[in-house]
């Protein structure tokens, strides 16, 4: 990632591929629906929860949560007790092969309060529930040489050996819960709208002395047109 670069723009698309669970589902989010999730991340103010030898856990200030879960949309909760978050781990997993390798786990978790029980929501759940929407990548160690585990050097996702969504809604009347899973591709490029470029800032900074400068001259250009005079 560009070290200048403190706000990011995720974009991601994918397909429901399984639904789980003993949650009767609604089909609004039936398997082989698509799914689409933009967001902005502020890195600079996004905050360190917990970390240790082997994780990080960060409470991210994410802004511009535009999501949909085949004919759902998704609406973040508001509630701070749910503020987005993302954590990395390193571990071993299994690529295919025989043996596991060295790897990197990264999973972003978004929250979300249901609108109403019903044909609004993936699965019918009573009033109060709550469900999270997540996206998990993986790497191999290998591939993406010594990570900190620092928030400011995210690595490129599109070099993930892997990515794929969950939904998950728990029924706060049985306790029952229902899953949505499938494929997901998604990647942070700079957000230019956000951050301008140091080029765009000296651009900006001239642009302002120049309208200074004609606001400062004004005054007398409109005297000189009436016929009077008027000193610096």
């Amino acid at each position: 990632m560009p070290a200048h670069a403190a706000v990011l723009e995720f974009t991601g698309s994918g397909t429901i591929d399984d639904v789980v669970g003993r949650l009767p589902t609604t089909g609004i989010a039936p398997i082989g629906g698509s799914t689409t999730i933009r967001f902005n991340l502020d890195t600079a103010a996004s905050t360190l929860y917990e970390s240790g030898v082997d994780y990080a856990v960060y409470d991210l200030a994410v802004t511009g949560v535009a999501a949909t879960i085949g004919g759902y949309t998704f609406t973040p909760n508001s509630d701070t007790l749910f503020t987005p978050a993302l954590t990395i781990d390193k571990g071993f997993s299994f690529f295919g092969g025989i043996s596991s390798e060295a790897s990197y786990a990264v999973g972003f978790y978004l929250s979300d309060v249901p609108r109403s029980a019903g044909g609004e929501n993936p699965f019918d759940v009573a009033t109060g529930s709550r469900g999270t929407l997540s996206i998990q990548a993986l790497f191999k160690a290998d591939e993406i040489g010594d990570w900190d585990l620092s928030l400011g050097r995210l690595p490129d996702l599109s070099r993930a050996a892997s990515q794929s969504l969950a939904y998950v809604t728990r029924d706060a009347a049985t306790g029952r819960s229902g899953q949505l899973r499938g494929r997901f591709s998604g990647t942070f490029s700079p957000n230019v709208a956000a951050v301008p470029e140091p080029a765009t800032w000296c651009l900006l900074l001239l642009g302002f002395g120049l309208v200074g400068a004609a606001l400062r001259r004004s005054p007398r250009i409109t005297s000189a047109r009436t016929g009077s005079s008027s000193t610096p």
